[in-house]
């Protein structure tokens, strides 16, 4: 018996865009894991958690350049859930509406 799930299994990368440039989320299962960690490690603040998992997402050079925006506390959690929107394969307001109930 032989079960092909080649066409099952979606490798393509994923992108979040900004303006004119685009930052690809590197969401392979270790990374996951990774930014999962952070996010469980109380000893953080949220923010640091954010821009810990962000770098971990995006590779250094992609957060070295969000840096570079300057964006607002905000904004900067704007990206958090589009980023994570890609992990999850969901849109924008699927992740946004989780992460509302969450803080209920």
């Amino acid at each position: 018996m032989l079960i092909d799930l080649s066409s099952k299994l979606e490798n393509q990368p994923k992108f979040i865009k900004i303006g004119e440039k685009s930052f690809q989320v590197f969401d392979d299962k270790n990374n996951v894991i990774k930014a999962f960690q952070v996010l469980k490690d109380s000893e953080k603040s949220e923010i640091e958690g954010i821009d810990e998992v962000l770098e971990i997402l995006l590779g250094k050079k992609g957060k070295k350049e969000i840096d570079a925006l300057g964006l607002s506390i905000s904004g900067y959690k704007v990206l958090f859930t589009g980023v994570m929107a890609c992990v999850n394969n969901e849109t924008y307001e699927q992740t946004e509406q989780r992460f509302q109930d969450k803080q209920k």
